[in-house]
């Protein structure tokens, strides 16, 4: 145009219709909401998941392809089992079949076929997750806006997508040892979009903890103190328990707590054993055999002058007729 003397031509915008991908990878979970594992955790069970944010898209993906290298000095790579899948709100249960090519019909909610492929390199450990949306006529992959296996997530769920597998780990580490997995997820001709690293810690250190000892606070209440350390994950509970009486049966106090102390109310003259015992947040569980770590017992209390495990009226007539001279 500018060499014929003639004007450029008017802007004309372009509608873009493109998926847009969040995506995550989600490994083992302590009870305690923890990334630590105790060397007794032998498999680990890995969910990666992805979305058409509805954010960032405006269009259906039709081709969705994960990507996700397991470490070869980790993971048994022939241990590895294919749980599930879900896309699009359809769950699909796998045997554990390691590769295989799998085809749901996705109607009439979308017209379109969902091809759900597994690439596994039992070898190299590279797994390959191909979707595909196919036309139910013609088998070809849809281009349709509408048609795709996943639909922008306007609902909350139908533009979600899941694959759920699990593998073994190779030995047991020593403490510390890092177990970090990571996948990489593409939606049509964008990039690939790569999830965060899902890492777990190893910790094979038990925790320790001890009575440090009790205060008396009243003629009826007493306050047991303790204290507890942990060099990995750190202490994410403790168990105290008591013996009311030497051959008694061991029963817990306080069950679950992050405390450091707490009251036992009393009202007879009993010999009071304790023991505490302590979890990390890995699942440790402190070594320590149920002994007496510390004890109480009071002959009598305070103003209980018929010793008969409280104080009342009785105390008073008996207190008054003493300074009184009376038998």
């Amino acid at each position: 145009y500018a060499s014929s003397g003639c004007p450029d031509p008017s802007p004309h915008p372009v509608n873009v219709y493109i998926p847009g991908d969040p995506n995550e990878i989600t490994g083992y979970i302590a009870e305690s909401g923890s990334h630590y594992m105790t060397s007794n955790i032998t498999t680990i069970s890995y969910d990666i998941e992805f979305e058409n944010d509805p954010k960032i898209a405006n269009s259906s993906a039709h081709v969705i392809i994960v990507e996700n290298q397991l470490d070869t000095t980790k993971f048994k790579l022939d241990s590895f089992i294919p749980k599930e899948i879900v896309i699009s709100g359809n769950k699909v249960e796998l045997d554990g079949t390691q590769s295989f090519v799998k085809t749901i019909d996705l109607r009439p909610r979308i017209d379109a076929l969902a091809e759900l492929r597994c690439e596994y390199n039992v070898e190299t450990g590279l797994t390959k997750w191909i979707f595909k949306s196919l036309d139910p006529i013609t088998m070809e992959v849809t281009d349709d806006i509408m048609r795709g296996i996943l639909p922008v997530n306007y609902d909350g769920s139908s533009g979600i997508g899941n694959i759920t597998y699990s593998i073994n780990l190779l030995r047991e580490f020593p403490n510390c040892t890092e177990i970090s997995n990571t996948a990489s997820i593409i939606f049509d001709n964008n990039n690939p979009i790569v999830t965060p690293i899902w890492t777990n810690i190893i910790d094979n250190t038990k925790p320790v903890s001890a009575i440090t000892g009790i205060e008396e606070i009243s003629d009826s209440t007493i306050l047991v103190n303790w204290e507890g350390s942990d060099e990995g994950s750190g202490i994410y509970r403790y168990q105290l328990y008591v013996q009311a009486g030497e051959d008694a049966e061991w029963k817990p106090m306080l069950k679950d707590t992050l405390k450091t102390s707490s009251k036992l109310l009393y009202k007879r003259d009993i010999d009071f054993g304790f023991c505490i015992i302590a979890t990390d947040s890995a699942g440790n569980v402190e070594a320590k055999e149920m002994t007496r770590e510390f004890e109480f017992k009071r002959s009598h209390i305070a103003g209980d002058a018929d010793r008969n495990g409280s104080v009342d009226i009785l105390d008073i007539n008996a207190t008054l007729n003493h300074i009184l001279g009376n038998e």
